[in-house]
């Protein structure tokens, strides 16, 4: 599953992008874990963040002592992953 599927730089940064902070619930209940992850590192202001971005549609962007999530609602973004976001209706 996990072997096929691979984001490029300008694609990782398009959903960076268009991804919006979301809640633990929201991710709970709208987004799938999948054992799909890219890992790395992006840089703010001259201090380092750690983030990881799932094939179910959601990112993490970590630092020391916090962790953010950001859900991937854009349809037009499916494409980039395995698994897409639940409509926050349903």
């Amino acid at each position: 599953m996990c072997q096929s599927w691979e984001l490029n730089k300008s694609e990782i940064k398009k959903v960076f992008a268009e991804s919006r902070a979301i809640n633990g619930p929201e991710w709970h209940h709208l987004f799938g874990v999948l054992p799909c992850q890219i890992i790395g590192t992006i840089s703010q202001n001259d201090q380092q963040y750690e983030f990881s971005i799932n094939s179910g549609a959601w990112v993490t962007v970590s630092s020391s002592d916090t962790t953010l999530l950001f859900g991937n609602f854009e349809k037009a973004n499916n494409k980039y992953f395995l698994m897409e976001a639940l409509e926050e209706n349903e």
